[in-house]
């Protein structure tokens, strides 16, 4: 019986074969598939350690922009909210304005109409 711990020579690797769903595998060709697949796994693990070190960095920096596009809708938010009281204002001294100039307009033809009287001897025109 062999040992586990030693491997066969090149002429016992020959003889010595294991069955495997009715497939016969010599030891050579065990150790084949085992560094392959240990080839194979490595391969994998280092693919997929740089596939994570790049969506790392790419949500990084999508998370860098979001944070810069949030600053900029807040000073827009900002803006727009002062342009909004600014608009208010601006509407309120133009009602004020038309207010203003249409009383001076009433009291210009009150005005008007009293000189008119006053020249015409006090009769209306």
């Amino acid at each position: 019986m062999h040992s586990h711990s030693r491997e066969p020579d090149a002429s016992e690797a020959r003889v010595e074969q294991t069955s495997y769903h009715g497939l016969q595998m010599t030891y050579e060709d065990g150790r084949f598939f085992e560094n392959l697949f240990g080839s194979l796994e490595r391969e994998m693990n280092s693919r997929f350690d740089t596939l994570e070190s790049e969506v790392t960095g790419r949500f990084d920096r999508m998370e860098a922009r979001l944070d810069r596009m949030d600053v900029r809708l807040q000073r827009m938010d900002h803006s727009l909210t002062n342009g909004a009281r600014q608009l208010i204002r601006m509407m309120e001294w133009s009602e004020k304005q038309d207010q203003f100039q249409s009383d001076t307009i009433r009291r210009l033809d009150e005005l008007d109409a009293r000189i008119r009287k006053l020249e015409n001897n006090g009769k209306p025109n």
